[in-house]
């Protein structure tokens, strides 16, 4: 329910916890991701941006899976 975007918290941190955070935290997210993606419509260009952030920080195998799983057959 907050405002302010689960990159905006997290991405300040990275330098100090990447580690951590890709094997705690990260799969979480890609898990809700995939889920928000569920719903998502390929004429609604909000995909991007959602994934945008996350892009330079998620591991290529996290991203492929979303794009394979959510994004590639809707298109």
């Amino acid at each position: 329910t907050d405002d302010v975007p689960l990159h905006m918290w997290l991405h300040p941190w990275l330098n100090l916890l990447r580690e951590r955070l890709q094997k705690e935290l990260f799969p979480v997210i890609v898990s809700k991701l995939t889920i928000a993606l569920a719903q998502w419509d390929a004429r609604d260009a909000s995909a991007f941006a959602l994934l945008r952030p996350w892009a330079a920080v998620f591991l290529e195998s996290q991203l492929e899976m979303l794009a394979s799983v959510r994004i590639l057959p809707k298109l």
